[in-house]
């Protein structure tokens, strides 16, 4: 979306919205029918906009002090010859 404008009109905002979804038809079918919305861009990225292509996210206000905590990465990193598989 353009930055030199301070609000986006829906024939800007549309479109990006739909780009966050995927291209499948019957994917977003199906997920509008699993989340019992419409097929309706910013409905759907109601349900699914915390985990969003991009690093982008999608949420409430009040979603955002939680997701705005850090947490420790749960990587565990191998060394040197140690690449068997974790019990």
């Amino acid at each position: 979306m353009p930055l030199l404008a301070k609000d986006h009109g829906k024939r800007v905002v549309e479109p990006y919205l739909w780009n966050l979804l995927p291209d499948n038809d019957e994917t977003v079918l199906a997920w509008a029918r699993n989340f019992g919305v419409k097929k309706n861009a910013f409905e759907l990225l109601s349900c699914t906009g915390e985990d969003l292509l991009g690093a982008a996210q999608i949420v409430p206000p009040e979603r955002l002090d939680a997701l705005s905590v850090q947490h420790e990465p749960v990587v565990q990193w191998r060394r040197g010859s140690d690449r068997t598989a974790p019990e």
